[in-house]
């Protein structure tokens, strides 16, 4: 708090747009932010719904008790530490775009495989694999925007923060879909 009372912020905010809800959502219309938004969007209900079935995955397949269900979640949430240390390294190196392909390709097979995986190394390879592709979607998705519109950041981190609530809808239609967590 010393630090940032020290900090000299100029009173010139003659120059700085304003951003509105309405500005922020005008951006949707350009077909690529209205599709990186709603890939954010699916990424986070993917992570919370993940988190949300893993238990009962893990109970259902292989007949885990409560006190083993844990280990998916905090394998899959784990494992994102060090991709996101690869990425805080290999994502400035090379366009957003180019390691979109890859990470969602990773989440895509690991999901398919996860569903039907025959044992339970399979599961948790398949875990890996999602968590690795996952991991750093948030900075490759802002990336993408960042390039596509950059005197936009302000308007677009706000569209982001915005989808994030979408992970509230993931429970109740987990629970509609007869899903038992």
């Amino acid at each position: 708090a010393a630090l940032l009372s020290r900090t000299f912020v100029s009173s010139a905010t003659d120059a700085i747009p304003s951003v509105s809800y309405g500005s922020a959502v005008r951006l949707l219309a350009d077909p690529i932010v209205a599709a990186v938004v709603l890939s954010f969007a699916l990424a986070i209900c993917q992570d919370v719904g993940l988190n949300l079935v893993l238990p009962g995955l893990l109970r259902s397949f292989y007949g885990w008790d409560p006190t083993r269900q844990g280990l998916g979640a905090g394998v899959y949430f784990l494992a994102k530490i060090p991709a996101m240390l690869m990425g805080a390294w290999l994502l400035p190196r090379v366009r957003p775009s180019s390691a979109a392909v890859p990470c969602v390709a990773a989440v895509v097979v690991g999901l398919a495989v996860l569903c039907a995986a025959p044992s339970v190394g399979l599961f948790f390879a398949a875990l890996l694999l999602v968590s690795f592709g996952s991991a750093n979607f948030y900075g490759i998705a802002f990336g993408i925007l960042a390039e596509r519109h950059p005197a936009d950041l302000d308007r677009l981190s706000s569209l982001l923060v915005m989808s994030i609530s979408s992970a509230a809808l993931v429970a109740p239609v987990l629970t509609l879909c007869g899903w038992r967590f």
